[in-house]
C-alpha cells in the first residue's frame, strides 16, 4: 500500500528533467533601431528572466527597470545616427522598387553602425567557444548580427518577428508562399487577388526573391566578414539551421495561409490590460464628454515634421470636433492648436488605447499600433507611409474597423469625412469589438506560448536544416531521370536487337 501510494512522487521525479528547464544562459541579437520593436521583445526578454535564466541583450535600447538575470549590452546611439543619415521617404508606399532601395540603405546603415560602436565592439570581443545554451536573433532586418552564431559554437537559434512573416523567411521555413494567394505583405491585396493583383504579386516575388539572393545577403555578408575580420559561415546557411520562430501574426486578421509547425504565432506578445495613466492625462480623458481621439504616428515617424499644410489641414479639422484629440507631437511650441486638442511628446499608447473614452485612433498602421488597437478594441482611421503600413490598412478596411487617408493628399474635409464617418457608424466599433473577442478568445497568452517554445527548444534543440534541393526533391528527380533513361535505353536497345534478329531471320529465309 505504501509502494502504490509512492508511486505518483516516483513518476513526477522521472518526467521532471522532460518538462523543467534550469537557468540558461540566453543571448539575445535583438538590434532593429525600433522601440515598438523593443517594447515587443522585451516583454520575452523579462519572461525568460524571471524563470531563472540569464538573458544577455544586445540591443540599441536598454531597460531601467530589467531587474534581476537580464543584462544589456547597448549599441549606443544608434537611434541617432538613424536619424542624422537617413531620412523617411513618405512616398515608399508609391514604388515598391525605390522601398526595397531605402529598406536596404536603412539596413546596411544600421549594421555599419552597430557593429562599429562600443556595444558592438564589446559583443565582438566576448571569447569564442560555447558560452550560451540560446541564441535569440531577429528575424529581418539585421542578419550581419547572426555572424556571431559560429563564433558562439552554434547553439540553438530562436528568431522572432516583431513585423510577421516577411518575404524571405517563408524560405528560410519552408513555409509555403503561394503568390497566388499570399499577398506581400507590401501590398494592400487580400487572398482573393484579381488577375491584375495576382500578376502584380507575382512580379514582387520575383524582384523580393533577386533582391534578397543577390543584392541585399551579399551586402550583409560583406559587412559581417568585414567587422568579424574573417570569411564567416554563410549567413543564408545560418538562418536555414534555425529551431522556431516566434512570429507576430494575429488570427482573426491575418489572412489565412499554411504555416510550417516551427513557425509560432505569438501576435500581441507585449500587449497586457492598461495601466494607470499620469494624473493630467487622466484629467483629460475623463472630462470628455463626447469622447477622445488618439492620434499617433509610431516611435519611427515623427509629427512634427509632417508638412505644414498636413498639420494646417489636421489642425482646422481638428477644431471642428466636438471630441477632444490627444496628439504624440515631438514639439510643444506649436503655433494654432485648438483648444480640444493636447499634444505631448510621449505618450503610453497601450494605456491611452486601453481608456473607456477614447473611441478612435488615427495612427499610421504600423504593426504592433494595429495590433494595439485590436486588442483594446479601438476602431482606425489610418494614415499609412510605408512597408506593411499600406496593407495593414487595407486588412481594417476589409474587415470594417477602419477607414484611411492619403498623406500626400490630406485636407480638412478629408479628415473631417473619414473620421465623422467611422465615429458615427457604429458597425466600426462593433466589428473591432467582435475582432478583439476573437483575439482574446486563446488557450494561453501569446507570451506564454512564446516562452514554452523558448524553452522546448531549450529542452530539445530542434532545428531545421533542409537544403533547397532536398525541398525541391531535385536530387531524387534526378535519380529517377536517369533510371527513366537508363530504362528507355534498355528497351531500345533490346528493341534493336529483336528488330536485327527478325532481319536476319527474315534474311535467312529468304535465301
Amino acid at each position: 500500500m505504501k509502494l502504490r501510494a509512492l508511486l505518483p512522487l516516483f513518476l513526477m521525479c522521472c518526467s521532471w528533467p522532460c518538462c523543467q528547464v534550469y537557468g540558461a544562459k540566453i543571448l539575445a541579437l535583438l538590434t532593429l533601431t525600433s522601440h515598438s520593436h523593443h517594447i515587443w521583445n522585451r516583454s520575452l526578454m523579462k519572461a525568460l528572466a524571471t524563470r531563472g535564466h540569464q538573458v544577455t541583450v544586445v540591443s540599441p535600447d536598454s531597460d531601467p527597470d530589467s531587474g534581476a538575470n537580464l543584462t544589456y549590452i547597448v549599441l549606443e546611439e544608434s537611434y541617432e545616427h538613424i536619424r542624422d543619415n537617413f531620412k523617411y521617404e513618405t512616398g515608399l508606399g508609391d514604388t515598391f522598387f525605390r522601398t526595397l532601395e531605402l529598406f536596404g540603405e536603412w539596413c546596411y546603415m544600421n549594421c555599419e553602425h552597430q557593429l562599429s560602436s562600443k556595444g558592438g565592439k564589446q559583443i565582438l570581443g566576448y571569447p569564442d567557444g560555447k558560452m550560451f545554451d540560446l541564441i535569440i536573433s531577429e528575424a529581418a532586418y539585421t542578419e550581419c548580427f547572426m555572424a556571431l552564431i559560429p563564433k558562439f559554437g552554434n547553439p540553438p537559434v530562436v528568431l522572432v518577428s516583431a513585423v510577421g512573416i516577411p518575404p524571405n523567411v517563408d524560405r528560410m521555413t519552408g513555409t509555403p508562399a503561394s503568390p497566388s494567394y499570399i499577398p506581400d505583405y507590401r501590398l494592400p491585396f487580400s487572398d482573393h487577388m484579381d488577375f491584375w493583383e495576382r500578376m502584380q504579386n507575382l512580379i514582387t516575388y520575383f524582384v523580393n526573391e533577386f533582391f534578397y539572393s543577390y543584392i541585399y545577403f551579399p551586402t550583409m555578408q560583406e559587412i559581417a566578414n568585414r567587422h568579424l575580420g574573417q570569411e564567416v559561415t554563410s549567413l543564408e546557411e545560418l538562418r536555414r539551421n534555425i529551431s522556431v520562430i516566434l512570429s507576430s501574426t494575429v488570427n482573426g486578421f491575418d489572412t489565412p495561409r499554411p504555416l510550417m509547425p516551427n513557425v509560432i504565432p505569438v501576435g500581441g506578445m507585449h500587449l497586457k490590460r492598461a495601466g494607470p495613466l499620469p494624473e493630467n492625462l487622466k484629467t483629460f480623458l475623463d472630462g470628455a464628454k463626447n469622447g477622445v481621439i488618439f492620434f499617433a504616428l509610431g516611435s519611427n515617424l515623427r509629427s512634427d515634421q509632417l508638412e505644414p499644410e498636413a498639420q494646417k489641414a489636421l489642425f482646422e479639422a481638428f477644431s471642428e470636433l466636438p471630441q477632444r484629440i490627444l496628439w504624440k507631437f515631438e514639439t510643444e511650441d506649436i503655433k494654432g492648436k485648438p483648444d480640444n486638442v493636447m499634444i505631448s511628446k510621449w505618450l503610453p499608447q497601450s494605456d491611452v488605447l486601453g481608456h473607456p473614452n477614447v473611441k478612435l485612433f488615427i495612427s499610421h498602421c504600423g504593426w504592433l499600433s494595429t495590433q494595439e488597437a485590436i486588442y483594446f478594441g479601438v476602431p482606425v482611421v489610418g494614415i499609412p507611409f510605408y512597408l506593411d503600413q499600406h496593407n495593414n490598412l487595407f486588412r481594417l478596411k476589409e474587415l470594417g474597423v477602419g477607414e484611411g487617408l492619403s498623406f500626400s493628399a490630406l485636407t480638412k474635409d478629408k479628415v473631417l469625412k473619414a473620421i465623422n464617418g467611422v465615429i458615427q457608424n457604429t458597425s466600426y466599433a462593433s466589428n473591432m469589438k467582435r475582432l478583439s473577442a476573437i483575439f482574446h478568445d486563446q488557450p494561453e497568452t501569446p507570451l506564454e506560448r512564446a516562452v514554452y517554445w523558448t524553452e522546448y527548444v531549450l529542452r530539445l534543440s530542434v532545428a531545421v536544416d533542409l537544403p533547397l534541393y532536398q525541398y525541391l526533391l531535385l536530387d531524387v528527380g534526378l535519380v529517377l531521370l536517369l533510371l527513366l533513361g537508363a530504362v528507355s535505353a534498355a528497351l531500345v536497345l533490346l528493341a534493336r536487337l529483336l528488330w536485327r534478329a527478325a532481319r536476319n531471320k527474315s534474311k535467312q529465309k529468304q535465301q
